[in-house]
């Protein structure tokens, strides 16, 4: 028997300008991101509900993240 899983794992949105990002998602979709740090990248990270459905991600603020037509990282899970 095999687990339905969803295809998306992770995603990621460029940002220059984090905090007002932050502010932006934060009211379109009424819920709380919580900053972090990783080595060179700042993130706000979209909160997970353990076992929902969906994919989580969160916003990155670096210089080798740019906000461009290129557009949202998205993460794939092998399924």
């Amino acid at each position: 028997m095999t687990t339905a899983r969803n295809p998306v794992h992770w995603f990621e949105i460029p940002t220059r300008d984090l905090h007002r990002a932050k502010k932006f998602y934060e009211a379109v979709f009424t819920v709380e991101l919580s900053l972090n740090q990783l080595g060179p990248l700042k993130m706000a990270l979209f909160p997970m509900v353990a076992g929902a459905p969906g994919a989580t991600g969160a916003l990155v603020k670096s210089k080798h993240y740019t906000p461009s037509h290129d557009g949202t990282l998205i993460y794939f899970r092998n399924l």
